[in-house]
């Protein structure tokens, strides 16, 4: 099912409605090409794909301790998705003492060399993802969490 005006995903109808897919692969010479003038420094070392999602690619930034990571959007609700997500963490920066990635660069437009939109963000250290400390946690902690 076509019909998108921006390249690189379409809507596939599924049992549960219609869901957009990526119809590219990404050019990881472009990633790091554009990490290298976002960051104003020589290439990085090493890109390499951390996880794919249904609208995200994310690519660590450097060989054996990555100091950022590249998120690369796909174009739902072009421009307005990614600035938002880019407000956003500004605002938590601004108002909480919770720990959000520093924002390095990003493009809240496709016209770029990697042709999607994306935001270049500092790495956390992190001790344990939720994940991992979700099977851990008892039945009355999990419920503080969710509510």
């Amino acid at each position: 099912m076509g019909g998108s005006e921006i390249s690189g995903f379409e809507w596939v109808a599924t049992i549960w409605g219609l869901e957009p897919r990526w119809t590219v692969d990404l050019d990881e010479n472009a990633i790091q090409k554009t990490v290298q003038l976002a960051l104003e420094r020589p290439c990085p070392d090493s890109i390499q794909l951390l996880a794919k999602g249904t609208f995200n690619r994310v690519y660590s930034v450097g060989a054996n301790d990555p100091e950022a990571v590249i998120r690369i959007c796909m174009p739902i609700l072009p421009e307005v998705k990614t600035e938002c997500e880019v407000a956003t963490i500004h605002w938590v920066q601004s108002h909480t003492s919770l720990p959000v990635p520093k924002i390095l660069a990003y493009q809240s437009h496709c016209k770029n060399q990697i042709g999607f939109e994306w935001i270049l963000m500092e790495k956390l250290k992190r001790k344990k993802a939720l994940s991992d400390a979700w099977r851990e946690m008892d039945f009355i902690a999990k419920q503080h969490l969710v509510r």
